[in-house]
């Protein structure tokens, strides 16, 4: 189901017309006082160990391993999309809808009303 669901939306987002946003760091490497390294992630004034993942309010998505971050948007933030004039993006906690631009509750597409939320 999940293979099934994610090539559907990556068809939507293909055909709509879809340009993501993704930015890499390298790692950063610290001795500890025991003489020992590890590597870490640097997002702002936060260090990640290999292995997080980080959600930032702001609807970025940052992955961390040892070659160093990942950080992707989410909603809004993922990048451009192309849509009929008629339509318009909306964000709601991270997640984009397209919705009419004379009713911001109606799915661009399919012209039933969008679950925001969901």
């Amino acid at each position: 189901m999940n293979v099934w669901l994610f090539s559907l939306l990556f068809a939507c987002f293909y055909i709509r017309g879809f340009e993501s946003f993704c930015y890499t760091s390298m790692p950063v490497w610290k001795m500890s006082d025991f003489g020992t390294g590890i590597t870490y992630c640097k997002h702002k004034d936060l260090l990640l160990r290999p292995g997080s993942v980080l959600k930032t309010a702001d609807c970025m998505r940052c992955t961390c391993t040892e070659n160093g971050m990942s950080c992707c948007g989410e909603g809004l933030k993922a990048g451009t999309f192309g849509l009929p004039p008629k339509c318009k993006m909306v964000e709601d906690n991270c997640k984009a809808y397209a919705v009419l631009k004379e009713n911001e509750r109606m799915d661009c597409f399919t012209k039933k009303p969008v679950e925001f939320g969901n």
